[in-house]
């Protein structure tokens, strides 16, 4: 919607978010759709508070499905209640929770480890990405700290029922 401001968020994550991940150039192995390209066309805006935010992302939608996300920096109160607590990693190293994402609709981001991986790692989760409770995952986007998208991140985003897949 042309009222919304959109500066907030392609400032902090949009140009960096849709290009380091398109700029990896991942394609799908396997599945209904192997050999296809993953494109990534991210769009943020500002959704001006919580309330607003929560609203305008519940009437996002693309061909019918909802698709509206609300992404939000914590403070010391929510940061209590949504559990940015120290987490030992699966190399026995040890890391704080960058970010907590609720319901694969709602992230919330611990304001000192806001940065470009925890935002990217957030937003899989919000197109059905999972690991195990307070664990990352093996490999790419899912691990702690996140890394690159893996070879098994494309080919999870293409099989995956979570999400309609759109053919272009």
């Amino acid at each position: 919607s042309e009222n919304w401001s959109s500066k907030v968020f392609t400032n902090l994550i949009q140009p960096t978010g849709n290009s380091y991940l398109n700029g990896i150039k991942l394609s799908v192995s396997e599945g209904e759709y192997k050999g296809y390209k993953v494109l990534f066309d991210l769009v943020f805006k500002d959704g001006k508070g919580v309330y607003e935010s929560e609203y305008f992302a519940g009437e996002e939608k693309y061909l019918g499905y909802p698709v509206g996300n609300r992404i939000s920096k914590g403070h010391y109160k929510i940061q209590k209640k949504v559990g940015f607590e120290l987490k030992i990693n699966p190399d026995g190293t040890t890391s704080v929770v960058g970010a907590v994402t609720d319901g694969t609709k709602k992230i919330y981001m611990n304001v000192g480890y806001d940065t470009k991986m925890n935002r990217l790692h957030e937003i899989f989760h919000t197109l059905g990405f999972t690991h195990p409770a307070k664990e990352g995952g093996k490999e790419g986007i899912m691990h702690y700290p996140p890394l690159r998208p893996s070879q098994r991140d494309a080919d999870e985003i293409a099989n995956s029922k979570f999400l309609p897949t759109i053919k272009k």
